[in-house]
């Protein structure tokens, strides 16, 4: 999956309408801080997209159009889910998500 630059700024909008707290990109395990692994980071997204998807309804499916170049009347959910989980898995995505991670502790 190759995302453009309509798609990041769908992503950027998506992550603004749902005013996305993002997880910390860090966890700790025995009192040391660890950088999570993408896969971690990713399903705590996923999570925070899942639970608020109502509030960006329509970038969260103009940007599925995009990615699948399928129209919404013809993904079932399975699809839709699925290919949220593969949105992730596109170069760049995290690497979105945790800039934007990154940037907000500087504040």
């Amino acid at each position: 999956m190759k995302l453009g630059i309509d798609d990041l700024f769908l992503l950027s909008e998506i992550a603004d309408k749902m005013n996305i707290n993002l997880p910390d990109s860090q966890k700790f395990d025995k009192g040391k801080k660890i950088e999570k692994s993408q896969e971690e980071y990713g399903k705590e997204i996923i999570e925070i997209l899942v639970k608020n998807a109502y509030k960006a309804k329509e970038p969260m499916i103009q940007l599925l159009e995009n990615v699948t170049g399928k129209k919404k009347e013809d993904m079932d959910i399975i699809e839709v889910f699925d290919e949220i989980k593969n949105l992730f898995k596109a170069k760049g995505v995290m690497g979105f998500f945790k800039s934007a991670d990154n940037s907000s502790e500087k504040k």
